[in-house]
Formats: structure tokens, C-alpha cells, sequence
């Protein structure tokens, strides 16, 4: 029996017009298609007034959940209009309409639908808005950018970095970058999942998981590596093992509780290492590493007793062994791993590694090495990126103009043929460092955020050049999802503050500013701001706000002119003009404050109690 069932991405795109437009009628006596809106019992969204006074607009999808009489039951962004005005005003209104449900055989089914709601000003005739600050950037960039920005609302992270755009120069094949999409973001099973599959006793179920994921690495229909990042979550934590642990008490036999607990466990030898070379680690440390090397090598030669194919098994047994120079082990793992699968992604990598000069190695060895693996990666495109190994380990740490141009020239070539993250990160940070075209260098970290959304330092920066740019909204976004990845980075809550400032969200930016002040973080910004924030908002502390700034910081003639206009509009017009005159006296030695000094004359000249906060 023929059955069609609608896909559940069907989006029915609705304009809200400042004025409001009708949505078309469903055809009378046929269903509804899914997704479509029955406005006639409930309200239309109404447009934000403070939205309006900035004239935005843009496209928020909703994800919502309609029950068979179209209530909807439950509902979240998708993607975001890039204001959240929008997208929360969107959300409370259609989530008290009726929706079409999902049909199947003709019957309404519970499944999630998307709804798109397009929120367009009605504009006088002849008007349009001001041009976005994306319009100033170099017409080879312009498009890539606003599609990068509207990519980088999307919440999934797997269908963020398939939605991003390509770099205009990118060289790369697209099937290589869903390859490497897939890589970074394919849902993998967590630390969590496990945990609760230990504490149900479904032990059956959690084999059953790891095992589709194994048999995938070695299907040519369904492919996939993320059978690396469901064990590489065994990390050398505590709870990694913790976890690892009991999954191995509970089932002694499982090759993957023996993969987990040796990965854990060879992962524990590399934090005891560190990154020094033999010669300079102490001796604990060595010892420690050797132990846990040893304890590594048991379970994990277990594991691929009972699974040859165990392939994070294999990876792990040749950073083990390289930590230990155990060149035997090494060369051993090698052999056994390429029998298994000799174009594995992870097991090249550690082959690579181990080829590098500091572990006796060569550039020339490393570049024979990816020469050989050219010829799988057809089958493979992830390993187009071992070509870039040897080049990415000339880079030292860059500390010079003449450096960071050498490390962009060698490197800029195979971020475009392959944008790999441990290309496009030093790639990036050479960019921010030299003067370069800030344009090209959003453009540059921006494709690494496709591939790594939130990194302390490359987060930083790429916010920084949107803040000044003027993408204060996009660049809140980052640093909201930086702040919750880095919650101790003393850096971030000035930026946070500016982009929510500027924004217009002035209680919300109020604690990142006084985090900032408070660790000696831009202390005068931070504090400037937060008196701005005291006079706009109209605050009890306002004028005692603006005398400790001014007390503080004598010399800031913008200042002087903020609190004359905060106290002319208490009425207090004495120490108005006082601070008026001390505006004044800073403004005639510096030339650049001319304007701000022709302003105030038209001002005084004019009504004084104007409200300073418009």
C-alpha cells in the first residue's frame, strides 16, 4: 500500500506587516497543510514597539508540536531572526494558535513541524531602512558574510556547519566539508548516556549503540567516524573514570567497557606527560605516565582481541606507545590498524604525529606518509587534511610581524583546499596579530567558527571586529555561548557589556560591566558605561554615579558633557553649567571635540531640561 506522508521540514512562510496581512485560507474541505496557522482563534503576533523605533525585521523558524486537535503541546526557536524581540514575540503568539498537525493515512500524528514568521515593516513610500553595517565590506565578501551571519543562528550544531557558506576563495570539494561537518558535530553518544544506561541496567542497549556506530565506520552507504568521538568522551576526567569503570565491573567481556577504560586510562598517562619532551619530565610524572601506559595496554588489547576492528583501540595504543618511545608497540599497532582500516582518519593522525622531528621524525617522512593516503581519500575525503601536517608543524608560536605573515603564507593555501581547524586556528590568530584588512580576517575566522563555534581567544576577536563594524547583535550571540563555554575568561564580560550596550539591553549588560570592574578589566570603559547606563536608564544613583567617574577620571571631556546634560535635566542647572565649563576647557585643546562643542552651544542656545536619556 502507497502511503505519502508530508516532510516534516514543510514551512509555511507568513507576512507580518507592521499592519498586519491575513494568511491564505486552507482549501475548503481539504486538510491543512502541516504548519499552516489558523488565525481565527488567537491574536496575531504583535510586532515589538522597541523593534519597530530600530527598525528590524527578519525570519524566525519555529519548531513546534501540534496535538491532533492543532494545540500546540511545545515549541522552540529553530532559527533565529538574529533579534530576540522577534523570535520571543513570534514564539508566545503562535504558540497560543492551532496548527495543522502532521497526517498520516489521513489520521493526525504527533510530530514536530516548522513554522516560519516573517516580521516586515510597512514602510512609508520611498523609505528604506539604513543600510547594515555588512554593506561597508568588500562586494567579494558581502554575500558570504550575510549568509555566515544567518548560518550562525541556527542552533543545531551539525545543521549550523552544513548551512554555513564556503569561503569565496575555498577550494575545497563540498563533499569533502560535509565530511568534515559530520566529523565535528554528528550526535555522539555522551558520558550521560551511558551513565543512564548503566543506572537502567540496559547494558543490551548501550552495546547495541556502540556497535551500529562501529559497524558504520566500516559501511560504504552509511559512513561515519563518530564512533571516535563516542569514545574519546572517556577523557582522563573523573568522571570519565568513574563511568568507565562501572560500565567495566558490569560487563567484564564488552570490548567496548575495555576500549572505554583504556582510552581513559591512556589519556591519564598523557596528562601525567605533558607536553614537555622526555628530558624535561620529572621523574614522578614519567613514572606515572609508564604505569598507566602499561595499565592502557592490557585493557585495550583485550578490547581488540574480541574486536580487531576496535579502532579508537588502535589510536590509543599508538599515543601510548609513542609517550613511552615503545617502538615495537608502535609499529606493531600500526600493522594491525592499516589490516583493519587502513584509510582510518584518527589512526593517520596518531601515525602522523608520531612521524613529527620531535618524536625522531621527519617533515619529509610526514609528507610521504600523506602522499600515501591521498589515493584512499576518494573513499575517505577527511584525509585530504594530512597533507597540511608537516606545514602545520613548522608553525612555533609567531611572535613577530615577519612571522605571522610567514605562518599566513604557508598556511592560507590549505585552509582553502581543506578548512581543518588545526589550519584555520593559527591561521586566524596570525591574521588578528598582523595589521591586516579586518574584512578578510572576520572572513578567515568566521569559516573557523563553522568548524569550532566558541574558542576563548578566536571568540574574542571575531567579536570584537563585528563589534567594530557595528554587528553588535551578532556579536552578543558569540559571546553569550563564549561566556557559558569559558566561564572564567576575565576578558569576555567587557565585550559581553559593549555588545549588549549597544544593543539597547542596558540591565543586562550592567553585571558584565561591574564583573569587568570589579577583576580590573578596561575599568574605565567599564565604569564610563555603567554611568551611561545610570543616566539613560534614569537611576536614583546617577548623579553620584557621574561625580565618582569624572572625580576618577578628571580628563574625559565627554563625561563632563554627560553629567552637565544628566544634572541640567535634574534642574540643578548651576553644576550643569559648571560641568558644562569643564567640557568646555578640555574641548578647546583638542580639535577632534570641536563638533561635540558646536552641539552644545545649539543646546544651551535651545530648551535645557531635555531628557538626557534620548
Amino acid at each position: 500500500m502507497n502511503r505519502t506522508i508530508p516532510s516534516l521540514l514543510s514551512i509555511l512562510a507568513l507576512s507580518a506587516l507592521a499592519h498586519g496581512v491575513a494568511a491564505a485560507a486552507a482549501v475548503k474541505g481539504a486538510p491543512a497543510k502541516p504548519g499552516t496557522i489558523d488565525f481565527s482563534n488567537c491574536p496575531r503576533p504583535t510586532y515589538p514597539i522597541e523593534a519597530q523605533r530600530r527598525t528590524q525585521e527578519g525570519t524566525v523558524t519555529l519548531a513546534m508540536l501540534p496535538g491532533a486537535d492543532g494545540t500546540v503541546l511545545d515549541s522552540k526557536v529553530a532559527v533565529s531572526s538574529l533579534y530576540p524581540r522577534l523570535d520571543q514575540a513570534a514564539l508566545e503568539a503562535l504558540s497560543r494558535c492551532k496548527i495543522a498537525p502532521m497526517r498520516e493515512n489521513g489520521k493526525p500524528v504527533k510530530a514536530w513541524v516548522q513554522v516560519q514568521y516573517v516580521w516586515t515593516l510597512d514602510s512609508p513610500p520611498g523609505w528604506a531602512p539604513p543600510p547594515g553595517p555588512l554593506t561597508k565590506a568588500p562586494e567579494r565578501l558581502r554575500d558570504y558574510l550575510a549568509k555566515a551571519r544567518l548560518a550562525d543562528a541556527i542552533a543545531d550544531p551539525l545543521q549550523r556547519c552544513l548551512a554555513f557558506p564556503d569561503h569565496p576563495d575555498s577550494k575545497a570539494a563540498p563533499e569533502v566539508v560535509k565530511a568534515y561537518c559530520h566529523y565535528k558535530f554528528e550526535p555522539s553518544i555522551s558520558l550521560a548516556t551511558v551513565q543512564e544506561h548503566l543506572d537502567t541496567g540496559t547494558l543490551d542497549k548501550l552495546e547495541q549503540l556502540f556497535r551500529r556506530n562501529l559497524e558504520r565506520h566500516f559501511s560504504s552507504k552509511d559512513f561515519s567516524e563518530v564512533i571516535h568521538r563516542d569514545l574519546g568522551a572517556f577523557d582522563g576526567g573523573a568522571q570519565a573514570g568513574r563511568i568507565a569503570a562501572q560500565w567495566l565491573a558490569r560487563a567484564p567481556d564488552s570490548a567496548f567497557a575495555l576500549a572505554a577504560s583504556g582510552i581513559h586510562t591512556v589519556q591519564r598517562a598523557s596528562d601525567a606527560r605533558g607536553f614537555d619532551t622526555i628530558d624535561n619530565t620529572k621523574a614522578e610524572n614519567y613514572r606515572q605516565m609508564v604505569e598507566l601506559v602499561g595499565q592502557s595496554y592490557v585493557l585495550l588489547r583485550r578490547a581488540l582481541e574480541l574486536e580487531p576492528r576496535m579502532m579508537p583501540a588502535h589510536a590509543a595504543m599508538l599515543l601510548g606507545a609513542r609517550m613511552s618511545s615503545d617502538a615495537w608497540v608502535e609499529k606493531e599497532i600500526i600493522l594491525s590498524a592499516q589490516l583493519a582500516d587502513a584509510g582510518c582518519f584518527d589512526v593517520a593522525g596518531q601515525v602522523s604525529v608520531g612521524l613529527k622531528p620531535r618524536w625522531s621524525g621527519s617533515h619529509d617522512a610526514m609528507r610521504e606518509h600523506a602522499s600515501q593516503l591521498q589515493l584512499l581519500s576518494g573513499a575517505r575525503p577527511l584525509l585530504i587534511s594530512m597533507k597540511a601536517r608537516a606545514a602545520e608543524d613548522k608553525i612555533d608560536y609567531p611572535n613577530s610581524d615577519k612571522q605571522y605573515a610567514d605562518t599566513i603564507a604557508l598556511l592560507k593555501p590549505y585552509a582553502l583546499e581543506f578548512p581543518s581547524t588545526r589550519v584555520l586556528a593559527p591561521l586566524t590568530n596570525a591574521m588578528v596579530y598582523l595589521p591586516a584588512d579586518r574584512w578578510e580576517t572576520l572572513a578567515t575566522s568566521l569559516t573557523l567558527s563553522r568548524f569550532e563555534p566558541v574558542s576563548e581567544h578566536a571568540t574574542r576577536e571575531r567579536a570584537r571586529i563585528l563589534l567594530n563594524i557595528g554587528e553588535a547583535v551578532w556579536a552578543a550571540r558569540m559571546l553569550e555561548n563564549a561566556a557559558k563555554a569559558y566561564p572564567g575568561d576575565v576578558h569576555l564580560p567587557i565585550l559581553l557589556g559593549r555588545a549588549l550596550y549597544e544593543t539597547q539591553e542596558l540591565e543586562q549588560a550592567m553585571p558584565f560591566f561591574e564583573k569587568a570592574l570589579a577583576a580590573g578589566q578596561h575599568a574605565q570603559f567599564a565604569q564610563h558605561r555603567l554611568m551611561m547606563i545610570s543616566i539613560r536608564t534614569k537611576a536614583p544613583q546617577a548623579e553620584a554615579q557621574t561625580l565618582a567617574y569624572v572625580t576618577k577620571y578628571p580628563d574625559d571631556a565627554y563625561a563632563w558633557l554627560d553629567r552637565g546634560q544628566l544634572l541640567d535635566w535634574l534642574g540643578k542647572r548651576a553644576e550643569a553649567d559648571a560641568s558644562f565649563l569643564k567640557f568646555r576647557e578640555l574641548a578647546e585643546k583638542k580639535v577632534d571635540l570641536a563638533p561635540m562643542k558646536a552641539a552644545l552651544d545649539k543646546y544651551l542656545q535651545g530648551p535645557r531640561a531635555a531628557d538626557p536619556t534620548r
